[in-house]
């Protein structure tokens, strides 16, 4: 069989331990590269007083750092590649669901401090959208480290399965 490749890109946090996971399940990492973008905005802000025109300008940066992991695969060097597929597969299902998690809880905890700020008394003792907003965020963490702790657990039960020849 030939070669298999796999490429992802990762916030550098975590990077790591998504690398050593990925690596057990048989993927060898071959190339990690850091790319570190750094954004630069001008806006100008004119004024006139009397008939002079002054030009300010206001420049703002960001920078942002990813990680480009590349790996590799060749299915000729396991005895029992197979066996795994099912734990790997489950294994991207968590990690695609964990990824999304990520991008939305800070939003949901944003919305529910929003609504708290934004919101009256709660009537009749019930909860009101903030607070309901808020435990959805919370339980959405949980979820998200429950998700981590489940990646964790399939790459070491696939370490422990994959025989290489």
């Amino acid at each position: 069989m030939e070669k298999k490749y796999k490429y992802l890109t990762l916030r550098k946090f975590g990077w790591k331990r998504i690398a050593k996971n990925t690596q057990r399940f048989g993927w060898k990492l071959f190339d990690a590269e850091e790319e570190t973008t750094i954004t630069e905005t001008t806006e100008y802000e004119g004024t006139i007083s009397g008939d002079k025109l002054t030009i300010t300008p206001h420049t703002r940066s960001s920078s942002s750092t990813k990680m480009n992991l590349s790996f590799s695969r060749d299915p000729d060097r396991f005895v029992n590649l197979g066996s795994i597929r099912i734990l790997e597969l489950f294994y991207n299902i968590f990690f695609l669901i964990r990824r999304i998690l990520a991008r939305l809880l800070p939003l949901a905890y944003i919305a529910s401090i929003v609504l708290m700020l934004l919101s009256n008394s709660v009537p009749n003792g019930e909860l009101d959208t903030a607070t309901t907003v808020f435990f959805y965020a919370l339980g959405g963490t949980a979820v998200w480290l429950a998700m981590i702790i489940l990646e964790n657990i399939f790459a070491k039960i696939a370490s422990k399965i994959l025989i290489y020849k």
